[in-house]
């Protein structure tokens, strides 16, 4: 059954979002069914691999479907490139995630709303899960990485360009989510869920968990993984902004934690005591960006060392009466 499109009922924008999040959730299920595998498949029509084949087809013609759909109702492409590829991201997260995104919903506060509005709001949630977990991920990588340098225990030693770039991108993640709940006008006990329920909670400690059985090779190889530069927008291109301000139309009614406590919320998760002196956490790009601008050059080169000082050629005298 088609849905019958936009009418006086449903604006533009909530019918671009119902597409939208249907591109987002067509890609996820083409990325977890194809990363499960064949088994689970009888064979009934066939054998297994090609039930499994033939799914996975489905889902991609589908998915091609609505996505030429939406191009042609006027939704810019790099808006359904955006949907695709954030529903290809959601599905390789560690599980919770969906979890996350089922428990955020005040369901007391949806009884006035639209079944458009709502597929708008939960489209937004389900984004901002992404780049929520994407932060609280990197919280405790810092946090461990960071413990861990300090004791001595990184053979490869301190990356402050690196180190620079990872916090950019942090930032750029806890910039998207705030984003993204102000586009959903999340309550204050939906933003209190969407950053600390206790499924995220839950979440955070296994994956601490996890990274304390990492080797230090590992945690680097996990940490860097963070550090390229990105070129995603602040703000997801579909958020309704103001074209004076660029600032979204809407807001939650309240703002995200810091990324600040954030980092600390992952340091207690790993266990890390914050009055060991040996294990308190650094943050070089802090300090790199106090004393050089974003616009300075900082690749150097050294030059000549300097000629030493004249050698005395007179009699030593002594030190003056």
């Amino acid at each position: 059954m088609t849905d019958p499109g936009p009418g006086p009922a449903r604006s533009i924008e909530q019918w671009q979002a119902k597409l939208l999040a249907r591109i987002d959730r067509l890609a996820r299920e083409y990325a977890m069914v194809q990363a499960r595998g064949f088994t689970g498949y009888d064979g009934t029509d066939g054998s297994p691999e090609q039930e499994w084949r033939s799914h996975l087809d489905a889902l991609e013609a589908e998915r091609e479907t609505t996505e030429q759909l939406a191009i042609e109702l006027g939704i810019p492409p790099q808006w359904v490139e955006h949907a695709r590829t954030n529903g290809t991201e959601a599905a390789e997260l560690p599980p919770p995630a969906p979890e996350i995104a089922n428990t955020v919903v005040d369901q007391t506060s949806q009884a006035d709303i639209s079944g458009a509005a709502s597929a708008s709001k939960q489209l937004f949630i389900d984004m901002a899960v992404v780049d929520v977990w994407h932060v609280h991920r990197m919280a405790l990588l810092t946090a461990a990485r960071d413990s861990r340098l300090n004791a001595g225990r990184l053979g490869l030693g301190a990356d402050p360009i690196a180190d620079r770039q990872f916090h950019r991108n942090m930032a750029l993640h806890h910039q998207r989510a705030a984003g993204l709940s102000d586009a959903a006008q999340l309550s204050a006990p939906e933003v209190a869920a969407l950053w600390d329920s206790p499924q995220v909670r839950t979440a955070r400690r296994q994956a601490a968990q996890q990274i304390n059985r990492w080797d230090d090779l590992h945690l680097e190889f996990e940490w860097r993984r963070y550090t390229q530069p990105v070129t995603d927008p602040a703000l997801p291109p579909y958020i309704p902004t103001d074209p004076a301000t660029g600032a979204p139309t809407s807001q939650a009614q309240a703002p995200p934690p810091a990324p600040e406590e954030l980092i600390a919320r992952a340091a207690a998760a790993l266990g890390i005591d914050p009055n060991r002196t040996d294990r308190l956490p650094i943050h070089h790009a802090t300090a790199i960006d106090i004393a050089l601008p974003a616009a300075t050059i900082r690749d150097w080169q050294p030059g000549h060392a300097p000629a030493p000082p004249p050698t005395a050629t007179g009699p030593d005298l002594g030190p003056e009466p």
